[in-house]
């Protein structure tokens, strides 16, 4: 068996690890500790379905659900109707307009960050919403 830690790929082998292990530690045992916890009431207490039971009891439970599962749908829906074909052309041939279009395509990535650093600024910025309930009850903020 090769050694995986030799040779001219160790930098990413290694990364490959360190990626696996921080996706292990901050992904699927935080799901799986969610999961296994909706099947207790208490923590620790016995395996029962009751907090299924009871969700089924509201309807407004089923109906976020649905939108849950319904906006879900669409923009998977409208990611494979817009962006496969895009990829493909962007890809494969020389169009009029390609760095353009490959710019565009980072602004998923980008604009989450951007929204909620803009979030920070609205709240705590020289006249945010935090920063004028600090001023109002008397504690200088600068």
């Amino acid at each position: 068996m090769k050694n995986i830690f030799q040779g001219k790929n160790i930098f990413w082998n290694l990364t490959a690890l360190l990626i696996f292990i921080a996706v292990i530690f901050f992904l699927v045992i935080p799901v799986g500790r969610i999961l296994l916890g909706s099947f207790q009431v208490e923590d620790g207490g016995a395996w029962t379905l009751k907090n299924f039971i009871s969700f089924a009891k509201y309807r407004t439970y089923w109906k976020s659900l649905a939108n849950s599962i319904g906006v879900s749908l669409a923009a998977s829906f409208m990611t494979i109707v817009f962006a496969v074909p895009l990829a493909f052309m962007v890809s494969r041939w020389n169009v009029r307009g390609k760095p353009f279009i490959i710019a565009l395509s980072t602004i998923p990535l980008i604009l989450p960050s951007f929204i909620s650093a803009f979030a920070w600024i609205i709240l705590l910025g020289r006249a945010g919403i935090v920063t004028g309930l600090v001023q109002s009850i008397g504690i200088p903020f600068k």
